[in-house]
């Protein structure tokens, strides 16, 4: 290949590669809000569904031990002595088989990220 056509080869080249950067920098710039509206929904989502299940939870449990149950039927005590015992055990969220997040943990989890938000705020 003569000199000159692998110049205007590797000028298209690079013009090529300058062009997907800056390509790409529009795009982080354009994606930059939508991302972090996404990522403020998710929190939000699963605030709103760890309060949804501990109420419920709490709420359930209140029920069935002001319903009088000691004085009902047999079957009927069994049956809330099961409901009863459902309610003890903890309330959390599992993404797939990987990790059960209890309120606590949950907790944890959103001081944690608020605390790396504020570093990375305060260094950016």
């Amino acid at each position: 290949m003569p000199r000159e056509a692998a110049r205007d080869e590797l000028a298209d080249i690079i013009q090529v590669h300058q062009r997907a950067l800056e390509c790409t920098a529009l795009m982080v710039q354009a994606l930059r809000p939508v991302l972090l509206v996404q990522l403020v929904f998710c929190v939000f989502i699963w605030c709103l569904m760890m309060l949804y299940f501990t109420i419920a939870a709490e709420e359930l449990t209140k029920c069935v031990y002001a319903c009088g149950w000691p004085g009902m039927d047999l079957e009927i005590q069994q049956g809330l002595q099961m409901v009863l015992h459902r309610t003890q055990w903890p309330v959390g969220i599992q993404a797939g088989k990987f990790c059960f997040v209890d309120m606590e943990r949950f907790q944890k989890m959103v001081n944690m990220s608020y605390s790396f938000f504020i570093v990375l705020k305060d260094a950016f």
